[in-house]
């Protein structure tokens, strides 16, 4: 059986204001197989997140992936382009932030950012269409106790 999710001697920096270079993460290398959990332990600045939002390439502006290989189900995301990577992420592969009040909306229902979400990827037709979501509780209701990966009989 393939890894799922291989990643090769990955290195992060981020590029301060003066255009200097700082290491991140160098030389990350680990792989997950299928229904495999990995767990990334560390102190506050050790760079879990950076490597989290590497995976997605969701870095800040000021982040660089300056070496290494991202595969997931055997692409490489770093090569992907822009639609390809709208595609698989939050349909794939999906990152949730540590901080909830840096990823939810403090005045927004959590249940309506989730639809939102939700709306954005091609599993949602399957579930419910985002009129029904805003109009019908039941559907938010079903669709959330269905996100289960390449899970496709929720009704």
């Amino acid at each position: 059986m393939a890894s799922i999710l291989e990643i090769q001697d990955l290195s992060v920096s981020y590029q301060s204001p003066e255009g200097v270079l700082h290491p991140a993460l160098t030389g990350i290398s680990f792989g997950l197989m299928p229904g495999e959990i990995l767990g990334i332990l560390g102190e506050s600045g050790s760079g879990k997140s950076t490597l989290a939002g590497s995976l997605v390439r969701l870095l800040p502006a000021n982040g660089n992936i300056t070496r290494g290989a991202v595969r997931f189900d055997g692409k490489d995301l770093l090569l992907a382009k822009p639609g390809e990577l709208q595609q698989i992420r939050g349909a794939r592969i999906s990152l949730i932030f540590q901080e909830p009040s840096l990823a939810l909306h403090p005045t927004m229902r959590a249940g309506e950012q989730v639809g939102q979400v939700l709306a954005s990827g091609p599993h949602f037709a399957l579930l419910c269409t985002p009129a029904e979501w805003r109009a019908t509780p039941a559907c938010a209701y079903r669709a959330s106790n269905c996100l289960r990966p390449f899970r496709r009989d929720c009704g």
